[in-house]
């Protein structure tokens, strides 16, 4: 799974938490618990490698509100994400007596933290570093394994500084490996390491994976509207460009043929969908049934079928490895709750991912390690626990009394 560890101190709710997602992950809290604030800390990242921290701090509201509010300026607010990487590249990065020498990447531990200042800004980041683990490979035999060893960065003073940590066996001058990197030293920088396009062999795009976290919470009447023709070909976080999304699936037969197979397994009663295009060039999406044989616009279809279109298109068709979703059962039947499980999981072997739910039919059906709750103490901060770790939870469910009625008597906490 990508993030292996995700962890914050002052941040919002949190004095200090760290949450260790699966590949599916479900979270639940009563109302003013953490959840949104936890969607928020992966919101902060995606938006610091999109714009910058500077506007990310101001997304959310400034440095009032992104720290918490009972610490204030006192401690400083760090964050610190571990990251797998699934796909491994092998990269040439030097040469030792003309022979190559490459490094395959493969997990990533980046931290940075933020200082409250009086000043204009009001913060600094006094930590920002980033560790890469991999192996490295030749130059004795091109292609063989040296062994296992790691890269660090760090940004001191505007400037990028490395350090190497070797395999033991491996004699090599620092200086002859990553030589991109050191010709972009003199180059002073502003932004965190997350922002820089070092373009360096053997180091990950950071910004790009932090903006494959992506993030929907669906809104059925936006998801209904129609949406411009010149919109992104990507599904927007709230769905407003649902038709412009559809339109590119259902423009290719496998894919058409896949996304209709899946809307058709919680909606039997789908025979086909499509999008049309007004005078105005603008599109809109409908649903065909099998009742009329008729299509319906999507302003005339339900708010659980086009959400459920939504969903599938998140799970399947959008290449993110992380996807989080607030709140996916939202203007579902119960009936098709169990369904919708089943289908969080499946797209799960292929992505990471995390949904929020106050709904207790998607805690019956998911499984007891599935579950992060979410709760606040007396001093107003939030913590993650895992009802799995509980003894007390165990004895009830080997009592047949089930997650979900423990959820609705709010007992998955019990100490």
């Amino acid at each position: 799974m990508p993030i292996t560890c995700i962890s914050v101190t002052n941040f919002k709710s949190f004095r200090d938490m760290s949450f260790h997602p699966a590949a599916f992950n479900i979270l639940i809290g009563s109302n003013a618990s953490g959840k949104s604030n936890l969607i928020q800390v992966f919101i902060f990242l995606r938006d610091i490698a999109k714009y910058g921290i500077g506007n990310a701090i101001s997304l959310q509201g400034g440095v009032d509100y992104l720290r918490n509010t009972v610490i204030g300026p006192a401690e400083e607010l760090s964050f610190k994400i571990e990251y797998t990487l699934e796909e491994k590249k092998r990269e040439f990065i030097g040469v030792r007596e003309h022979s190559p020498i490459y490094f395959e990447p493969n997990h990533l531990l980046y931290e940075f933290s933020i200082r409250f200042t009086d000043t204009q800004v009001g913060y600094e980041v006094p930590t920002d570093q980033l560790e890469i683990t991999g192996d490295f490979f030749g130059p004795d035999t091109p292609g063989q394994k040296i062994g296992p060893g790691c890269m660090k960065l760090s940004l001191v003073e505007g400037e990028i500084r490395y350090s190497l940590v070797l395999p033991p066996e491996f004699v090599v001058r620092a200086e002859d490996l990553f030589p991109h990197l050191f010709q972009k030293q003199g180059n002073a920088f502003t932004r965190l390491i997350a922002n820089i396009p070092m373009n360096v062999p053997g180091i990950p795009p950071l910004e790009w994976i932090f903006r494959g976290i992506k993030i929907y919470d669906f809104d059925p009447r936006l998801l209904k509207k129609a949406a411009p023709m010149l919109g992104k070909t990507e599904l927007e976080k709230d769905g407003s460009n649902l038709a412009i999304v559809v339109k590119g699936i259902t423009e290719d037969p496998e894919r058409k043929k896949a996304f209709l197979n899946l809307v058709r397994d919680m909606l039997p009663f789908v025979e086909d969908i499509a999008v049309e295009k007004f005078l105005d060039m603008s599109l809109f999406m409908k649903v065909k049934e099998i009742y009329s044989g008729k299509y319906i616009p999507a302003s005339m279809i339900s708010d659980g079928t086009i959400n459920i279109a939504a969903l599938i298109v998140a799970l399947f068709f959008e290449e993110r490895p992380v996807t989080i979703i607030e709140e996916p059962e939202r203007n579902i039947h119960p009936a098709l709750i169990s369904k919708l499980v089943a289908m969080l999981k499946d797209a799960s072997q292929r992505k990471q991912i995390i949904v929020t739910t106050h709904n207790p039919e998607m805690v019956k059906h998911v499984n007891l390690e599935d579950i992060t709750l979410i709760t606040r103490d007396p001093d107003g901060f939030s913590h993650l626990l895992r009802p799995v770790d509980k003894q007390e939870v165990r004895t009830f469910l080997a009592h047949e009394i089930g997650i979900d009625e423990l959820f609705i008597q709010d007992l998955l906490g019990l100490e």
